[in-house]
C-alpha cells in the first residue's frame, strides 16, 4: 500500500473497534458489525477528507456498508449478507475506472491510465490474504 491508505485503514479499524467496544453484551451481532463498519467509514471520511465519488477506497467501502446493513435489516442470513456486501465493494471499486480522481494518489496519475484500472486504495489490500482473513473475522462470531 502506498499513499495514505495505510493510515486510513488504521483509522478505519480503530473506529470500528471503538464502535464495537460500546456494546455491553457478551456477543456482537452481525448488525452491530454493520454499524461499526458504517462508523469506520465515517471516520475515514472525516479524517481523510474524501467522499463518495472521489475515486478512493470509499467508493468501494460505502456501497459494501450500505448493502450489508440493508441485507441484515431485511433479515438475510448474515453469511449471505457479507458475501453480497463484498461483491458490492468490488463493483464499487470497479466503478472508479469511470471517475475523475479528486483525492489520493490517483490525482497524480494521467487520466488515460486511470480509465484502465480501479482505484488501488481498495483493490491492493483486497488482493492480500491478510485482508481476506480480516474480512471473514466477523463470520467466526456468528
Amino acid at each position: 500500500m502506498g499513499g495514505t491508505s495505510g493510515i486510513l485503514y488504521d483509522i478505519f479499524c480503530k473506529a470500528a473497534y471503538a464502535r464495537l467496544k460500546l456494546n455491553n453484551q457478551s456477543e456482537i451481532t452481525p448488525l452491530q458489525w454493520a454499524d461499526a463498519f458504517e462508523g469506520a467509514i465515517g471516520a475515514v471520511m472525516l479524517y481523510g477528507g474524501a467522499a463518495s465519488g472521489y475515486r478512493t477506497m470509499l467508493d468501494a467501502l460505502i456501497p459494501a456498508s450500505t448493502i450489508l446493513k440493508q441485507r441484515l435489516t431485511c433479515g438475510d442470513d448474515p453469511l449471505d449478507a457479507f458475501v453480497i456486501s463484498s461483491e458490492a465493494a468490488i463493483d464499487g471499486a470497479e466503478s472508479t475506472k469511470q471517475m475523475e480522481a479528486q483525492a489520493g494518489r490517483s490525482t497524480y496519475v494521467s487520466a488515460d491510465i486511470l480509465t484502465s484500472v480501479p482505484d488501488p486504495g481498495f483493490m491492493v489490500p483486497c488482493s492480500s490474504p491478510c485482508f481476506e482473513r480480516m474480512l471473514f473475522i466477523p463470520l467466526t462470531s456468528l
